[in-house]
């Protein structure tokens, strides 16, 4: 099995949900409703994947940018069972929620860095 799968046992479920991407803003940066449970649903949340950097859409790494933008528009939409985790209420610097991506237990994050469109982070964002 890939390092990029993961198996989500019922007890780790706590920061846990459903989502949908709305768009995808660049290889790092999404648009995400949220399905919180109980017929409440948190829209158009701007969040950051978790522990990944991907090239900019601007500036000198554009073209590198919008590949990774475009990678990543293809993974979320070949997905079936879109999931996502949060990391306990950490937010990024510029006040975005943290998460990682799950298709079918799948870590989109990792696959992203995996495929060569983003590179990994340590929990210092270095």
């Amino acid at each position: 099995m890939s390092d990029s799968y993961l198996i989500i046992h019922p007890k780790d479920r706590l920061y846990w949900y459903s989502c949908y991407v709305q768009r995808v803003v660049d290889g790092d940066t999404v648009v995400l409703d949220f399905n919180l449970g109980m017929s409440h649903i948190l829209i158009g949340q701007h969040v950051r994947l978790f522990k990944i950097d991907a090239p900019e859409v601007r500036g000198d790494t554009k073209e590198a940018g919008l590949e990774s933008k475009r990678h990543l528009q293809k993974l979320i939409s070949n997905s079936v069972d879109l999931m996502c985790k949060t990391h306990k209420d950490k937010k990024g610097k510029y006040g975005r929620i943290l998460v990682e991506l799950f298709d079918n237990g799948r870590n989109l994050n990792q696959q992203m860095i995996t495929d060569g469109h983003a590179l990994p982070l340590d929990e210092y964002g270095r």
